[in-house]
């Protein structure tokens, strides 16, 4: 009863870790893809400025 006990936990742990692991990688591509989002953003604006340099930048 004590072994099965201990594997049930050992399962649950397991689980629970492998949630953690999922939740945190798809945070990290979420936040990748909103960082993309804003540099494509800040690089359109940009563009339309008057100084020559900072559309050099943009490109």
């Amino acid at each position: 009863m004590d072994a099965a006990r201990s594997r049930l936990l050992q399962l649950g742990a397991g689980v629970l870790a492998a949630a953690a692991l999922i939740f945190t990688a798809r945070g990290f591509y979420l936040q990748r893809e909103a960082q993309m989002t804003d540099r494509y953003i800040r690089a359109v604006e940009q563009l339309g400025s008057a100084s020559l340099e900072v559309r050099m930048g943009a490109i």
